[in-house]
């Protein structure tokens, strides 16, 4: 029988996911979005969270010493990604019409998909 260990990367995706949540959270709350569907995505944001938690504790030494570069670089490709979506709104609707919050909750998201599939590259190749 083999037990799988938790690795840094998935508790780094994990982080991610909820920043990307709270992000597109606060889209809704400012664009009167149905109640439901931001109850649904409080209560996923809290089981993510406690996932997330959990995960931690799960993650040996090692793991933990390598988890804050990994936020870094997270982060980063997010930065990265909330530019990028920036420039492709002001080109596609205009420098003026930039929705500030839909930046925010595409480019986390985006930034999220770079991490999660540069994560899993870094991986197989190590």
């Amino acid at each position: 029988m083999t037990t799988r260990v938790m690795t840094a990367e998935r508790v780094s995706i994990l982080c991610g996911i909820l920043i990307a949540m709270v992000a597109t959270l606060l889209r809704y709350v400012a664009n009167g979005v149905a109640q439901d569907r931001m109850i649904l995505l409080c209560i996923a944001a809290v089981v993510v969270s406690a996932v997330a938690v959990a995960s931690w504790r799960l993650l040996d030494e090692g793991a933990r010493q390598r988890f804050p570069a990994l936020m870094g670089r997270m982060i980063a490709a997010m930065a990265s990604s909330l530019l990028v979506i920036a420039v492709w709104q002001g080109i596609r609707d205009g420098m003026v019409n930039i929705d500030g919050l839909a930046v925010l909750s595409h480019g986390t998201a985006l930034g999220l998909l770079i991490h999660a599939l540069a994560s899993g590259w870094r991986r197989k190749r190590a």
